[in-house]
């Protein structure tokens, strides 16, 4: 990746009370003008990203299964019911871990709505927007004459446009990870969660 990258931006003309680097006090000072001399940056979270599959991933079923061994069900399931130890053997044995659950929640006088996996993988999507909503995006460009970025992101070509000279021993830099593009979401599986090499979670 270059060292030299580039963010578009707009006159953004809110006033902000903070203390500038460059007169050495506490001023309200026009946010673009933050931006532009004193190098603040804002990033935001991929939950107001234009796309709203940036960022996204899915699971495949092995991943959603490696989530919840059975002796975690069993203790989570414990906490709602008294289970019995042949109710307990049934969870730890079962080639259809889905079935089964069904039908013990049915002798406690309970079910689901909907599939076990589908349930899941809901309380899943409600947990990823919450860890979206608490992760914050800074994105940057490598060129600085794209018609595309000055027309959606530097207020239709009426902006300007941020260079970013970095060193390659900078933390900043070593955080900087290029953005792919494909059709499909990234559908993350058992082997990349037990893989001690994170490298998925950029993808």
């Amino acid at each position: 990746m270059t060292r030299k990258l580039f963010r578009y931006r707009s006159f953004n003309t809110e006033i902000i009370n903070v203390y500038s680097n460059v007169h050495q006090k506490f001023i309200g000072i026009e946010k673009w003008k933050l931006e532009a001399f004193e190098g603040v940056v804002y990033p935001l979270s991929p939950l107001y990203f234009n796309d709203p599959y940036d960022c996204d991933f899915c699971m495949q079923r092995d991943a959603l299964e490696g989530i919840l061994d059975r002796e975690t069900l069993i203790q989570a399931l414990g906490k709602k019911f008294k289970l019995k130890k042949n109710e307990k053997n049934r969870i730890l044995k079962t080639k259809n871990i889905e079935n089964t659950i069904q039908k013990i929640l049915q002798d406690h006088g309970a079910s689901l709505n909907g599939s076990w996996m589908h349930v899941l993988q809901n309380g899943l999507n409600d947990c990823m927007s919450k860890i979206k909503n608490s992760v914050r995006v800074v994105c940057l460009s490598e060129v600085y004459d794209s018609i595309l970025m000055w027309s959606h992101y530097a207020q239709n070509h009426t902006g300007f446009c941020i260079e970013y000279d970095f060193e390659e021993n900078n933390m900043f830099y070593k955080r900087l990870h290029p953005v792919k593009y494909t059709k499909d979401r990234y559908a993350i599986s058992k082997a990349d969660m037990s893989n001690s090499n994170t490298h998925w979670i950029y993808i």
